[in-house]
């Protein structure tokens, strides 16, 4: 009976196992069913065509030995190239394959090549964005890089008719604020991230972002440059090895093949290398072409893609720097220890020369000259200081009545006034003396839940609590061109609203007036200014770009000037005058409300 007994019980035991194999197996080959690609394809290949030639900077050498002292006249045309070859080239390539590829445009690009670029979407491509300018994003404070994903958009918008929903980084290296500042501005994809050969979701404020990944190794930017240079039949080779591969796995999870090529590099070697390759792959069955932002759109209604981890940030360790095999303790910067600072400063003191330093006759503008002044004092120059207002100072700069100018903001509000300069002479931008933009914004008492945008201020419960009249400033002034028009296109007049415009004191003592009720209050404002120095302000977010960008506010010097009478390390020290929103605002607080002046303000904060 025993026998019997455990006989039953393995012979249960056997049906049972049989019942857990197989059960999540056949599960398992269901799933796998289900499609991976639209139309069931096996594999779907996604091209990316970079259009950012021409919106590099100045100076940038490209594949040529670096000038130290000259101009180059060889480097912009070969960046030249990619507009008035490359693009068109690849063009033709994908008409005659009849495949849509996407294109990641930086906007500065789209400006200088506007007909080219509308030419890309009117083919059917998929116009993406790719940043504004080369500016690495991962340099970029929160609302610098807001800012100019705004106006990139805003550009490739105005100029294809298309906006763009996806989005590719400088060398696909992020901020920590980049993948929430494009969800919130209406992204669904980005591309920086070579984790996996298929599409993924990233987790941002709780909701799924599509990753649909780049490619290092496919990149002609790689592949045709330094040790890893390959020549044409070598890449196309490589493509068709990694295609086969990835065909042959398509056949059971969802496989996907990116590969990018760059405007400049679109050569006739090159381009015929891929022509070669498109047509091996489109030998194959269930083979697709597909544009980005369709690939992020199928995977957004798709339940069986994988996930991947919140992104964490580290900083590296910057207390030392590595040159030549030799460690050597990095130089505090100005802010961490401005007395330090000035010991280095007093320690490369050389000749007693003059120096004419235009400034502009603002607040703001005159603190910041006087830490210029400060230091080139310290220098043991003689300073000048002359006061004029912007259009002035830069007539001023070009006739050579002046040798320096603090501050020009660049690239936006002062770039017409700093291209006319360069009609005449060379200058040089030295520095980071803040970044100024225009904002709204509201006491930080004010819950961020009840208002975080301009939007919001349309909501009934905020329009009940809030004060209807937004004091302004003089009509001339950028906040107050930016926020007239606001008013429109928010339709805040509707709901009573009503903006006045007036001077800064009056801006100030409305704002100051309602701090002081605890009444909720917007203030049109700048930064720096001083304010912020006093009261937490918070910035609304106004995702229409609507208050222009952020600029750089830098030491703009005439460049024979500079060379004649400054010693390297004399100059190295004034582009490391790198000083903030916050320091100029305290500075401009001392001057306005402590009844300093601009050289006791200095001289106080230096000694702090």
């Amino acid at each position: 009976m025993k026998k019997i007994k455990i006989l039953n019980v393995v012979k249960k035991l056997s049906i049972l196992s049989v019942f857990l194999v197989v059960v999540p197996i056949y599960a398992l080959e269901k799933n796998s069913k289900k499609p991976f690609w639209p139309n069931d394809a096996q594999l779907v290949i996604s091209i990316s065509m970079q259009f950012e030639a021409t919106a590099q900077d100045a100076s940038d050498p490209g594949p040529f030995p670096v000038l130290e002292k000259y101009v180059d006249t060889i480097a912009p045309t070969w960046y030249q190239y990619g507009m008035n070859e490359g693009i068109p080239r690849l063009l033709r390539l994908w008409d005659k394959h009849n495949i849509k590829v996407t294109s990641h445009m930086v906007g500065k690009a789209v400006e200088l090549n506007p007909d080219l670029a509308k030419e890309v979407v009117k083919r059917g491509h998929e116009a993406s964005g790719h940043g504004q300018t080369w500016t690495p994003q991962y340099s970029m404070g929160e609302t610098e890089e807001r800012d100019s994903y705004i106006e990139s958009a805003n550009i490739i918008e105005k100029v294809t008719g298309v906006r763009p929903v996806g989005f590719n980084a400088f060398w696909m290296r992020h901020s920590p604020n980049t993948l929430k500042i494009l969800q919130e501005l209406g992204f669904i994809y980005h591309i920086d991230d070579l984790s996996r050969d298929e599409p993924s979701f990233t987790p941002v404020n709780e909701k799924s972002f599509v990753v649909v990944p780049y490619s290092f190794r496919n990149n002609d930017i790689v592949r045709y440059s330094g040790s890893t240079a390959l020549t044409g039949a070598v890449y196309l080779q490589n493509l068709k090895d990694e295609f086969d591969l990835l065909y042959e796995e398509g056949k059971t999870q969802r496989r996907m093949m990116s590969i990018s090529v760059h405007d400049r590099l679109a050569t006739p070697a090159r381009v015929k290398a891929l022509d070669n390759f498109i047509a091996y792959a489109k030998k194959h069955k269930n083979v697709v072409f597909m544009r980005k932002d369709d690939i992020a759109r199928w995977i957004l209604k798709q339940d069986n893609v994988p996930v991947n981890p919140k992104r964490i940030f580290t900083q590296p360790n910057e207390s030392n720097i590595s040159i030549e095999g030799h460690t050597m303790e990095k130089p505090e910067p100005l802010l961490a220890n401005k007395k330090s600072f000035l010991k280095r400063v007093a320690a490369v003191k050389g000749k007693s020369n003059k120096i004419v330093l235009g400034i502009t006759d603002l607040s703001f503008h005159r603190v910041t000259g006087a830490v210029v002044a400060h230091i080139l004092e310290t220098m043991g120059f003689e300073v000048e200081q002359k006061f004029a207002l912007h259009e002035e100072n830069f007539r001023r700069l070009k006739d050579t009545e002046i040798d320096m100018l603090a501050s020009a903001w660049l690239p936006s509000s002062h770039g017409g006034y700093k291209s006319d300069v360069e009609k005449s002479i060379d200058l040089v931008e030295l520095g980071l003396h803040y970044k100024p933009y225009a904002l709204w914004g509201v006491p930080d008492y004010i819950p961020e839940n009840e208002i975080s945008q301009i939007s919001d201020l349309l909501k009934p419960q905020v329009v009940k609590k809030m004060r209807k009249i937004i004091q302004g400033i003089g009509i001339g002034a950028g906040i107050t061109r930016f926020s007239i028009k606001m008013m429109d296109e928010y339709g805040l007049k509707k709901v009573g609203y009503e903006f006045k415009t007036g001077t800064q004191d009056e801006c100030v003592a409305a704002y100051e007036d309602a701090v002081k009720k605890k009444k909720w209050v917007i203030v049109p404002l700048w930064q720096p200014q001083f304010l912020h120095n006093t009261y937490k302000i918070r910035d609304l977010k106004e995702p229409k770009g609507l208050l222009g960008v952020v600029d750089r506010a830098v030491l703009l010097v005439n460049k024979k000037k500079l060379n004649k009478i400054f010693t390297p390390e004399q100059i190295r020290l004034l582009d490391e005058i790198i000083l903030s929103n916050q320091a100029i605002s305290k500075l401009d607080y001392m001057t306005n409300r402590e009844g300093l002046s601009e050289d006791e303000a200095v001289q106080k904060w230096f000694a702090d």
